[in-house]
């Protein structure tokens, strides 16, 4: 079994304020030995994974999911980590741990908010991350610019790899990011997909990998955080421009989505 981390073995769990910044990244192969890995609260940044041959398990939703070789698993900041892999499996995997001030903007954007993707075979993403250690390796005094940008790459190109062709959702997906949340209602996008309401949220997962709620939950939490740190709205302000009722009813669900109060997220940022 042979592992390498990019960037040495000391800890690189940090949030960085460049648009997106890889913390380190390296390979494991050949797993001989059962690995399992546990973080109760997850790492302040991002990692993304994708198993070149072999299998492992990873915990979402409460339960074990298998993924296997051509698979990415991309495991945001805050999430449990728990995942493992058996010592039968002579799994190799590679891994990059990246944070960054626009990224959650840029995998939205990119519809990379699932945490499986079924690639088949990647050949860029190896070839892209052989250059990556080679930048490491050489000492060069741009390999984090260097890396940034083959990261940017390799995201765009997992998103590209996975897109399926345009459908009547696709259309629902764009309307739903200029709508308020108090706008939203199922049976309307239904009935736009000529679908019952039960098969419109099946298709919507199929596509997503969330509920309709749940997009609709995110996409509202993208823009009160942006609202809040980048203009001057306060709180109340900032509920009514989304649609909401009250200040204090969207407090509690800002609250539910992300763990913290919107004052509080203010005052961290």
């Amino acid at each position: 079994m042979e592992l390498y981390n990019a960037k040495g073995t000391k800890s690189t769990d940090k949030i960085s304020t460049e648009f997106i910044y890889v913390n380190n990244f390296g390979y494991i192969k050949n797993i001989d030995v059962e690995i399992h890995l546990y973080r109760e609260n997850g790492r302040m940044d991002y990692q993304m994974i994708y198993i070149d041959k072999g299998y492992g398990f990873f915990m979402f939703n409460n339960e074990f999911v298998k993924a296997e070789s051509g698979n990415i698993i991309i495991i945001p900041p805050g999430v449990k980590n728990d995942y493992y892999y058996t010592a039968d499996s002579d799994t190799t995997c590679y891994w990059i741990h990246f944070t960054g001030s626009g990224v959650e903007k840029l995998l939205y954007e990119l519809n990379l908010q699932k945490n499986i993707f079924k690639t088949g075979v990647f050949y860029e993403f190896k070839d892209i991350f052989d250059k990556m250690l080679k930048a490491c390796t050489n000492d060069d005094r741009f390999a984090n610019s260097f890396l940034s940008s083959s990261l940017y790459m390799l995201l765009s190109l997992l998103a590209n790899k996975i897109y399926v062709p345009e459908s009547p959702i696709h259309k629902i997906l764009d309307e739903m990011k200029s709508l308020k949340i108090s706008e939203y209602k199922n049976k309307d996008f239904a009935k736009k997909c000529n679908l019952s309401e039960y098969h419109f949220i099946r298709e919507f997962k199929k596509i997503t990998g969330k509920t309709p709620h749940k997009y609709m939950a995110e996409i509202t939490v993208s823009k009160a955080i942006e609202l809040l740190t980048t203009t001057n709205m306060n709180v109340s302000e900032t509920a009514y421009f989304l649609g909401f009722e009250d200040s204090l009813y969207f407090s509690r669900f800002f609250k539910k989505e992300t763990g913290i109060s919107p004052k509080e997220y203010v005052n961290k940022n």
